[in-house]
């Protein structure tokens, strides 16, 4: 029982010291590290097939759609949608103030070029 309860206490202190928000270096940056067990060959969402990369372009992208906790569709990079009475068109609002990581606008037609381009 001792060793038991030695062992719990040296994961529970190292779970403490992983959940720090600061790094070895002492900066305040966010960093995410994900064990996906292979190198990807891709991050590109249109074309990926596999597991592994799917873990990280969830992580770095975001959707028109997005799933909550639950599993239910609910809007993403859109602020709300409408479906015409057949189903046959959606149209998405997207949430002000898009932007891409380099700062630039986020923009319907990115959206519509993504689809487009797909193989």
């Amino acid at each position: 029982m001792r060793r038991f309860v030695a062992g719990m206490l040296a994961v529970l202190m190292l779970a403490a010291v992983g959940c720090s928000g600061r790094s070895s270096s002492g900066s305040q940056e966010m960093v995410i590290r994900m064990n996906i067990g292979t190198n990807p060959p891709s991050l590109d969402p249109r074309v990926t097939t596999g597991l592994p990369e799917s873990h990280v372009e969830i992580a770095l992208f975001e959707g028109l759609m997005r799933l909550d906790e639950k599993g239910n569709a609910i809007p993403g990079a859109a602020e709300r949608y409408e479906v015409n009475d057949d189903a046959t068109v959606f149209t998405f609002y997207l949430r002000d103030g898009l932007k891409w990581s380099n700062g630039d606008p986020l923009t319907a037609e990115d959206f519509v070029w993504t689809w487009k381009s797909v193989p």
